[in-house]
């Protein structure tokens, strides 16, 4: 099975391993330290199981993932020093409804892009802003999710349905400026949500910017939580793009160098469906 195409890989975040540990074992969770900042979705699954959690960080990774890496028109987080809240209302209550019973279901790329087609056309008089807090207030899961599986779930499909309204450039309407905003920044993984439903855009056309957008992606300065939210689902995500092919084919083969080795065996880019 392909990473992206047939399934999303679960969250990695350190914290989400703690809860999980907590939630199975009946052990609960008081407090819980973590080396460095993670993802702002990570802490708010944390959060929807122990509330109450005291959560440290040991660093504010550099450059500063609480920042956009570009100027934005939408802020999908704030922060309190390293406290995150959403900072876009909720969704529109039967577009959220929508998304949930299409989430249900197992990722793969072209159901959800099939998918997302419909909700973009039976949903078009919203705006992105009144889509997109249905990546940050996804509901409760299905009894058989964890949370965090289930709220990336409803984050590229939200993404994707956004997707769906672009323009022939990303800048052309709200919705591509919206995706791009989220692609800045801050560090989540509505970013790589985002960075899915661009590349659900790009696999069927002639989208040379999108492509372009990845590429400055991956050069920019490293630190865990750009590994785990941009840089590697970019590297699995170039397989994608067919065009401008030995571009990504020699950075593709830059970033194996900074990939774990085990998982550097079929990186080079190729089209698929």
């Amino acid at each position: 099975m392909i990473e992206y195409s047939d399934y999303l890989p679960t969250p990695s975040d350190a914290i989400l391993k703690s809860t999980a540990h907590g939630l199975t074992t009946g052990d609960g969770l008081v407090r819980c330290a973590v080396s460095s900042l993670e993802s702002p979705s990570a802490v708010a699954c944390v959060r929807a199981y122990y509330p109450d959690l005291e959560l440290s960080f040991g660093e504010i990774p550099s450059p500063d993932p609480r920042l956009p890496y570009a100027a934005v028109d939408v802020l999908t987080w704030e922060y309190e020093q390293t406290e995150s809240s959403p900072n876009l209302p909720p969704p529109d209550a039967s577009f959220l409804q929508t998304v949930r019973l299409a989430a249900e279901q197992p990722f793969n790329l072209k159901s959800y892009s099939i998918e997302a087609v419909s909700v973009a056309s039976k949903y078009s008089d919203l705006t992105p802003c009144e889509m997109i807090g249905a990546m940050q207030f996804p509901g409760r899961p299905p009894a058989s999710d964890w949370y965090w599986d289930w709220m990336f779930r409803c984050q590229v499909l939200t993404a994707m349905v956004i997707g769906k309204s672009v323009g022939n450039s990303l800048n052309d309407t709200s919705h591509g400026r919206h995706l791009l905003d989220i692609v800045h920044g801050p560090v989540d993984w509505m970013t790589t949500a985002s960075m899915i439903a661009s590349t659900d855009i790009a696999r069927g056309s002639e989208r040379t910017e999108i492509i372009h957008l990845f590429l400055d992606l991956v050069r920019r300065p490293m630190n865990p939580i750009w590994y785990m939210n941009v840089y590697r689902p970019a590297w699995r995500l170039t397989r994608f793009f067919n065009h401008d092919r030995i571009e990504l084919a020699k950075v593709v083969a830059t970033m194996n160098d900074r990939i774990d080795s085990e998982e550097a065996d079929d990186s080079f880019p190729r089209a698929d469906g």
